[in-house]
């Protein structure tokens, strides 16, 4: 069978491919593959769905992707929005004894190392590189994954299994310049907001990156657009920041994301490579698609609650002032109780 001027080759796996085996050949083939049967099966489906290639023209069944390439990343955006948290927190109620308006920022001092080091900044310099680096070359026996096959059977071609180290490595190049940005505001007056804004267009990047990371299995696709939506969360309020600095709240909304999508990356990982009965999507069940929705809120609903319990710890432990209370604070108060609004008095 020819698709797209590329014969397949490669005994009895290529005969399933092709659609000229027999079903006596499925044991030879689930050995030929070292796999049981189910997982055959599953592969064989998702091959179906989006088919890729060796460069020697053999199908590749087994697509790319592993448990730590998921849960790396994942992990580090849940240590980065942790960082952000407890900064964040910290600078909200210093500026509120100080009696100083909230400044949103997007690099905070690490720790207790001196406020003048710009560790964060530097960072998201060197680590997403160092990422890159694993992504395309360090974290593989066979060396760089190049991107076009040479002089074997599709040569010219995109090789099929190296085409999502690329995706992935494409992740990581927005915030670098993020970075770079932040430690240009070191010695340059720039924009108010372009920090924010050059932040929220890496989140974008990457949310672009994993919405358009053509799946057509149900289980891939909502694990992806599951994906996209964490990461556009923080963007869209990365972005809100740049023109609302001073709102809070949409910090708040910033770490959230971030940690949600670090979150998802992790049970991603989860999902897709432990192998798990009750994420078996063999034979077309859709209860485990169904209920990905589910969990995703769950961590959500679970970010906003430590984001609450972090402000609660450090009210405790600052002990801001109470504002006095005055006609215009007692409405907003009401107001944001649904009272109806006091009568005016009347004049004569």
């Amino acid at each position: 069978m020819d698709m797209g001027s590329m014969t397949i080759e490669g005994g009895l796996t290529a005969d399933y491919v092709r659609g000229t085996w027999d079903p006596a050949e499925l044991p030879g083939i689930y050995q030929e593959l070292g796999c049981a049967a189910d997982n055959c099966t599953s592969h064989f489906q998702e091959f179906t769905q989006h088919a890729t290639w060796f460069c020697n023209g053999s199908a590749n069944v087994f697509e790319g992707g592993n448990w730590i390439g998921h849960v790396f990343p994942g992990t580090l955006f849940i240590i980065w929005s942790a960082h952000w948290l407890l900064s964040f927190v910290r600078q909200y109620y210093e500026q509120l004894l100080n009696s100083e308006p909230y400044t949103s920022r997007t690099c905070f001092r690490v720790l207790w190392f001196p406020k003048h080091w710009p560790l964060e900044s530097a960072i998201k310099v060197s680590l997403p590189p160092l990422c890159m680096l694993l992504e395309l070359w360090l974290a593989h026996k066979g060396g760089y994954r190049r991107l076009i096959c040479g002089g074997e059977a599709r040569a010219g071609h995109m090789i099929g299994n190296h085409i999502n180290n690329w995706q992935h490595a494409a992740m990581y190049p927005g915030f670098i310049i993020s970075g770079m940005v932040e430690l240009l505001s070191l010695k340059v007056a720039l924009p108010q907001g372009l920090s924010q804004a050059v932040l929220a267009v890496g989140f974008v990047c990457e949310a672009l990156l994993m919405g358009l990371h053509k799946k057509h299995a149900p289980r891939d696709v909502m694990v992806h657009a599951l994906l996209f939506y964490g990461m556009m969360s923080s963007a869209i309020f990365s972005g809100l920041e740049a023109g609302w600095p001073h709102n809070p709240l949409l910090t708040a909304g910033r770490i959230a994301g971030t940690a949600l999508q670090g979150a998802w990356f992790i049970a991603t990982a989860r999902i897709l490579y432990e192998g798990k009965d009750a994420w078996d999507v063999t034979g077309g069940d859709m209860a485990p698609v169904m209920y990905m929705p589910i969990l995703f809120l769950i961590l959500a609903l679970v970010m906003i609650v430590v984001i609450t319990l972090a402000f609660l710890v450090g009210f405790f432990i600052y002990r801001p002032p109470r504002p006095p209370v005055t006609s215009t604070t007692l409405a907003r108060r009401e107001g944001a109780m649904g009272l109806p609004d006091r009568p005016q008095p009347e004049f004569q």
